[in-house]
């Protein structure tokens, strides 16, 4: 009887977890949905399914299928300007179009170089509208050909839209030497330099001033030939200034063609002492001095060439030479007494 009993009270325990199950099952889909939950399958006996979004991942909402994005067009991305005289600033403005259905942002518009001044739209541009976008160039530093590019970037597409602007820079004035490089000794005094202007172009022009911000060169123009010649002298004067290398910019005002252009002149002044050692180092690399090792090696030389350059009244001599390293052997030669 107790074996039978037990059978009977496990028929029931099975039956009554069987009926909870089904019942909880069956409405699974409808707890779900009022939880918020998707699910694909209702009706008794149907099991919800379960959302395959990871938490903590945004998706961008699906658009509507009207949804219309916006389209830049530049009808015209290339501009030519012909021929400017050097030192003029070419300006363009490109007219952007928004052919789309959404408005149009101009992110941001990349020039290739400083010399490229950038004036872009700053609203968004609405469909079907227009908007202005300006780029100029500085021609001061370029002559001949030149071509320079900016890169758009915008809502409309992932890669941006090249902007292009080419055209010739006609020379006014060639400069000789070009790139002037003085050298001065410290404590005496300085001969200075000179640039002669030219005249390049045929277009009429006269160098009207000469300008410098450097605290050490100061530039006399002086007119050798009205509109077609000018010599530019440079005085040095180092002051209490300690630095051994100066990169200045002076600047001839040019007048042509009805306007006032800036030309950049760079000096470069090199400043050396009295005392002057050349090269101012000894350098003896690994690999060469690993051959010493050998029986058979010849011994390593540098020299070191020690000059005054104070001028005819300056004179030094050498007294010795000092070294840490005891591997090494030093020899001083007089090729000029007082002098070298």
């Amino acid at each position: 009887m107790r074996t039978r009993s037990a059978r009977l009270s496990a028929i029931v325990r099975t039956i009554i977890l069987a009926a909870v199950f089904g019942l909880t099952t069956s409405f699974a889909p409808a707890l779900n949905a009022q939880a918020g939950g998707t699910p694909k399958v209702t009706g008794a006996g149907a099991t919800a399914q379960p959302s395959t979004q990871k938490k903590g991942v945004y998706r961008m909402p699906i658009p509507p299928k009207n949804f219309s994005p916006p389209v830049i067009e530049i009808a015209e991305p290339t501009w030519e300007w012909g021929s400017v005289v050097q030192g003029s600033i070419v300006t363009h403005t490109f007219k952007v179009t928004n052919t789309g259905g959404s408005q149009l942002i101009i992110d941001s518009v990349k020039p290739q170089c400083g010399c490229t001044a950038v004036d872009k739209p700053e609203e968004p541009i609405a469909p079907g509208a227009s908007a202005a976008l300006t780029l100029k160039i500085d021609t001061k530093r370029f002559k001949g050909p030149l071509s320079k590019t900016a890169k758009v970037n915008s809502n409309a597409t992932s890669k941006p839209l090249v902007l292009t602007m080419k055209g010739s820079v006609e020379q006014v004035y060639t400069a000789d030497p070009e790139n002037p490089r003085i050298e001065v000794v410290r404590g005496t005094e300085s001969p200075g330099g000179k640039i002669t202007l030219k005249r390049a172009s045929k277009t009429p022009a006269k160098v009207v001033e000469i300008t410098s911000a450097s605290a050490v060169i100061k530039p006399t123009l002086r007119v050798v030939e009205e509109g077609s010649l000018y010599e530019i002298e440079l005085a040095i004067d180092l002051g209490a200034n300690k630095r051994n290398y100066f990169y200045e910019n002076i600047s001839a005002k040019v007048e042509t063609d009805g306007q006032v252009i800036d030309l950049p002149l760079r000096v470069t002044v090199i400043v050396k002492d009295r005392i002057d050692v050349a090269p101012k180092s000894a350098y003896f690399p690994r690999k060469a001095t690993a051959d010493l090792e050998k029986a058979d090696a010849a011994p390593l030389e540098k020299i070191l060439d020690i000059k005054s350059l104070g001028g005819p009244d300056h004179s030094f001599k050498i007294t010795g030479v000092e070294h840490p390293e005891s591997d090494f052997v030093t020899a001083i030669k007089e090729v000029e007494p007082g002098k070298h």
